[in-house]
Order: structure tokens, then C-alpha cells, then sequence
């Protein structure tokens, strides 16, 4: 068995044969390994009961998601799931304002990787009072 590195990047492994009297035969590959990463964000965190906030995501490296896997989940969403396009075009990283209902509540990006793996990253938005400073 060989063990692969599983941070990002890339590095080649060889694997000689050789036999006494014969030519070595040697096989040469390069693995790579890409970290995909997902970000959420609402803004405002804090609201009053009923109130919405915005909510942001994206995937990077859009070019190691599976066309069509990822899904943008939580309350009050004006299409939930929602589906998210891995080209880049928008609603990649666009906002989508949520009504947020009368509890915290959470919100989930979700992306399958072309090697088979899930990404997910959630961020809450909690529903209580809210105070500012004069």
C-alpha cells in the first residue's frame, strides 16, 4: 500500500521494478490534492423576532464541485433548498434574504466534490433583543 498525502497540492511518486537481468520498468504519476472549501455568512446575526437577514455563501474551487450538488438549506428561504450553480455564475455567492422565524435558526451551504467527498459550512442567526449604542 502507498500513502497519499492528503494536504493540498501536488507530488509525483515513482515505483521502480527491477529483476537482475532485466530492463527496470518504472511507472511515474502525479497525485494532486485540491481542498474545496464552502463560506456562509448572514448579516445581521441578531434580529428581532421576524425580522430577515441576508444570507452569503460560497464554494471555491467551483471546478471540483459536481455540477447540480450543492443546496443552500435553512428556515425561511425564498426557494429551500436552493440549488447553487458550481460555474461561478450567480446564485453562487449571491445573497438570499431569509425571513427568519421566532428562534435561532441555521443555515447550511452543502456541496458534493468531484472526488466524491461533502463540504458543508453552516452560520446561525439568533432571534433576540438586539441592542445598539447611542
Amino acid at each position: 500500500a502507498i500513502v497519499v498525502q492528503t494536504t493540498t497540492g501536488s507530488i509525483p511518486y515513482q515505483i521502480i521494478c527491477s529483476k537482475s537481468g532485466y530492463t527496470p520498468l518504472t511507472l511515474a504519476t502525479t497525485v494532486t490534492v485540491i481542498s474545496v472549501t464552502a463560506t456562509i455568512s448572514a448579516k445581521p446575526t441578531c434580529i428581532s423576532g421576524g425580522g430577515s437577514s441576508k444570507i452569503s455563501w460560497s464554494v471555491l474551487p467551483v471546478s471540483q464541485i459536481q455540477a447540480g450538488s450543492c443546496t443552500l438549506s435553512g428556515p425561511g428561504l425564498s426557494s429551500n433548498p436552493l440549488s447553487v450553480s458550481p460555474d461561478g455564475s450567480p446564485p453562487n455567492g449571491s445573497p438570499q434574504t431569509a425571513t427568519v422565524p421566532n428562534a435561532k435558526s441555521t443555515y447550511t451551504i452543502s456541496c458534493t466534490t468531484t472526488g466524491g467527498s461533502m463540504v458543508t459550512k453552516s452560520t446561525a442567526v439568533d432571534v433576540r433583543s438586539c441592542w445598539t449604542e447611542f
